[in-house]
């Protein structure tokens, strides 16, 4: 998997924006776990896979945890924002990654958990 990732800035009516874009590309293997296990909804940072796959622009916006923003200025409580949605997408891939080892590792796999003991030990 690669998660294409582009920020911007841009100066709008509402002031200056913190733009993130992000992109998700899956491998041939992968693609086909996410048709075999129909994974197309799995949500990653909120977004359904599936979009991800298009592209998703996340744009900055009030985050700010109270307190936080009169210590920064508006702009840059935006960008902390924009920022944490990028942390968000990088951890949601990779729960992905983890969903796709578990599924591809399933098959035929046999671990021992226990055993019984004899009955004539009890």
């Amino acid at each position: 998997m690669k998660l294409a990732v582009r920020r911007s800035q841009e100066v709008t009516d509402r002031g200056l924006v913190f733009l993130v874009f992000f992109q998700i590309v899956l491998r041939t293997d992968e693609q086909d776990l996410v048709r075999l296990y129909d994974l197309h909804n799995f949500r990653v940072a909120g977004y359904p896979l599936q979009q991800m796959l298009l592209g998703v622009q996340y744009e900055g916006g009030p985050g700010a945890a109270p307190g936080e923003a009169q210590y920064r200025s508006p702009a840059a409580a935006n960008a902390r924002d924009a920022l944490r949605a990028e942390q968000a997408v990088m951890e949601g891939c990779r729960d992905l990654l983890a969903t796709f080892t578990e599924l591809r590792d399933f098959d035929d796999t046999s671990e021992h958990v226990f055993e019984m003991a004899d009955t004539d030990e009890l």
